[in-house]
């Protein structure tokens, strides 16, 4: 089966698709994380993975609907017991650095897909007057320390100086419709950092992908069904930045806060080891 890449729009293959083996593990691991939640689903979707032919992104088959990530978001046992917790000192030190990336007095920040709104509480203390938009009702804990937006098209009626999307593009079933909403929510001066997990520094290694979709010890897999259903490196993140309008930064104040980081993309595209799929960006002109 043949199907577009969501990061790059090229051509896609199937890649891991679902034996009885890995059936066992989807299934142990629907028991372990969410009650036995995909049990009801195994015949309506199967759990297979494609793998872009150009920039080797990987990602589900078929995608699960709405309906489904709701219901699993609703079953997510660690989420509920980890409701809103205070920002760690690193997380406050990471939005300082941003901070001063922007260079402005009293900047305005959109925290998109914000959760519980730790990053949010981090940036409020790093100096930002912060709006959080969460599209997951269920995962969002109030706050008196910033505003949270529930209905997305109120953000079209604030300017922002910095937009900040943290683990957000792998959750989601097209990605590139969201980094498309963030450049309509962006000026040529609003700087965006997206970060996700990257697949070729995941925490299994070269074990990867036959770990996948579950290895039995109890901890989720880089690509678990169906928490994170894009797969992304260090190319396919930047090819889906250029297809939807955005280079990355560049400026004085970036090269000073962050003077490794161009190196060290260019050797990511060789190292994979080196590699980031944390970029900063900016609206092409």
């Amino acid at each position: 089966m043949s199907l577009n890449c969501p990061a790059c729009n090229n051509h896609s293959d199937d890649f891991l698709l679902l034996d009885s083996e890995r059936l066992d593990r989807y299934l142990e691991y629907s028991d372990f994380a969410y009650d036995g939640l995909f049990h009801n689903y195994k015949d309506e979707i199967k759990p297979e993975l494609m793998r872009c032919s150009y920039c080797l992104h990987v990602f589900y088959k078929e995608m699960p609907s709405e309906k489904l990530l709701n219901e699993m978001y609703g079953f997510q046992r660690n989420f509920k017991k980890n409701p809103s917790r205070a920002p760690s000192q690193k997380m406050i030190k990471v939005m300082e650095k941003c901070f001063k990336i922007i260079g402005k007095q009293d900047p305005v920040m959109l925290d998109y897909g914000a959760g519980h709104g730790r990053w949010s509480l981090a940036a409020v203390k790093a100096g930002f007057k912060v709006f959080a938009y969460e599209p997951h009702l269920t995962r969002t804990s109030p706050s008196k320390e910033f505003e949270f937006i529930k209905n997305k098209n109120d953000l079209n009626e604030i300017e922002f100086d910095f937009i900040w999307c943290e683990q957000v593009l792998e959750h989601v079933t097209n990605p590139f419709h969201i980094i498309n909403d963030i450049n309509s929510l962006s000026s040529k001066e609003t700087i965006v950092r997206i970060s996700v997990p990257n697949v070729d520094r995941a925490r299994e290694g070269s074990e990867i992908w036959n770990d996948w979709p579950y290895d039995g010890r109890g901890t989720n897999h880089t690509l678990a069904p169906y928490q994170h259903i894009q797969g992304f490196n260090q190319k396919s993140l930047h090819e889906l930045a250029n297809r939807s309008g955005f280079t990355k930064l560049n400026n004085q104040s970036f090269i000073f806060q962050e003077p490794f980081f161009s190196l060290r993309f260019f050797l990511g595209r060789i190292i994979k080891s080196l590699s980031t799929t944390t970029l900063f960006l900016i609206k092409n002109n």
